[in-house]
């Protein structure tokens, strides 16, 4: 598959700021900790959710890609989002990896014993499962929230 040089950019910012979202340093603060936060993040249902983010986040990125690149191919913007999807699939464990360092370096271990046993419940469960379902939704909510927030602003700064 070849890509162009100013779509691998794009392509590559985008992975690059997929991976770096967590913004999490190298240290994890011991490794019963460290268990515990992975523990967690399973429970949680966290990159279940994530997961369940990563059709329209392939969407949007597709559809900015077709605004940069008005002349893309339908077959290349396919192989674009093949591998966007393989890329993101396969990069939740590294995601959860750093995650799980982050809850550990960010939450004490009793505290951490104490979220796990929360989602071990019957209403941690319900939470984990509610989040997973309203993610999508809710991403979709805040999206169009943005939108008229920039427009507003855009009008804003038009009568100046």
């Amino acid at each position: 598959m070849k890509f162009e040089k100013g779509t691998c950019l794009i392509v590559a910012v985008l992975a690059l700021m997929f991976f770096c979202m967590s913004g999490v340093s190298a240290s994890a603060s011991d490794a019963q900790a460290l268990a515990e936060a992975k523990k967690c993040l399973k429970l949680s249902g966290f990159l279940e959710t994530v997961k369940a983010t990563i059709p329209k986040g392939i969407e949007q990125t597709i559809m900015m890609i077709r605004q940069a690149k008005p002349l893309i191919s339908d077959k290349e913007l396919t192989q674009y989002k093949d591998f966007l999807q393989k890329e993101m699939t396969e990069g939740l464990k590294e995601l959860g990896e750093k995650v799980a360092v982050s809850y550990a370096k960010h939450y004490s271990l009793d505290e951490l014993k104490e979220l796990n046993r929360l989602y071990s419940t019957p209403i941690g469960k319900k939470i984990r499962q509610s989040t997973i379902n309203l993610t999508p939704e809710l991403s979709d909510a805040i999206q169009v929230w943005n939108i008229k927030i920039v427009q507003k602003a855009m009008l804003q700064m038009q009568k100046r």
